[in-house]
């Protein structure tokens, strides 16, 4: 099972349509693209919480949050949908042909593939803390790729150049949106309170 899971993660950055193809003979549906983002979050939520309580010197700032899997999972779960609706909705506005099942799909199977590359990450991170910058570093690089190009094959870009800079400038636009809602609701981050 691990063994297609890697094996899709590669088709999914060399040929993005043909893994979104393969997503869909497996019957994944809208139910099933939501269970799928809801269990990868629950199980990275518990992986990133061990990790946290493992490792010396992790962030301070984290330690709130790692004691609580449940809200770090329905954190990851709402950053799932804020990301699925994005890539529908800011891809359809630059003349995408994709849908929001079609979505959702790649979303969850981006929570899938992180998952499975979280897994060796932790032990290695464990094992030999120095490495752990390093693989978190190479892990973003890969989600970052597996967005461009499942993006792309989603709503028919071609440029994979321009579906990085659209995912790039939606970050700043969303986290620019979100830190002002936050600010008016008097949310403010531990840095500042």
């Amino acid at each position: 099972m691990i063994g297609r899971i890697i094996d899709l993660i590669g088709v999914s950055v060399r040929d993005p349509g043909a893994a979104i193809a393969a997503l869909k003979g497996l019957g994944v549906g809208r139910r099933e693209s939501w269970l799928t983002i809801f269990l990868a979050a629950s199980v990275g939520a518990i992986m990133s919480c061990l990790l946290m309580r493992t490792l010396p010197g992790a962030e301070a700032g984290m330690d709130r949050l790692a004691s609580q899997p449940m809200g770090m999972a329905l954190l990851q779960v709402g950053a799932a949908a804020l990301f699925a609706a994005l890539v529908d909705r800011v891809g359809r506005l630059f003349g995408g042909t994709g849908r929001f099942d079609d979505a959702l799909l790649v979303t969850a199977w981006i929570e899938v593939a992180m998952l499975v590359v979280q897994i060796p990450q932790i032990l290695i991170s464990i094992a030999l803390p120095a490495i752990g910058g390093i693989l978190s570093l190479l892990s973003f690089a890969l989600y970052f790729v597996l967005a461009v190009q499942l993006i792309r094959a989603v709503h028919g870009f071609r440029n994979p150049l321009l579906v990085a800079l659209g995912i790039v400038g939606t970050v700043f636009v969303a986290g620019f949106a979100l830190s002002l809602l936050a600010a008016s609701l008097g949310i403010m981050p531990e840095v500042f309170a």
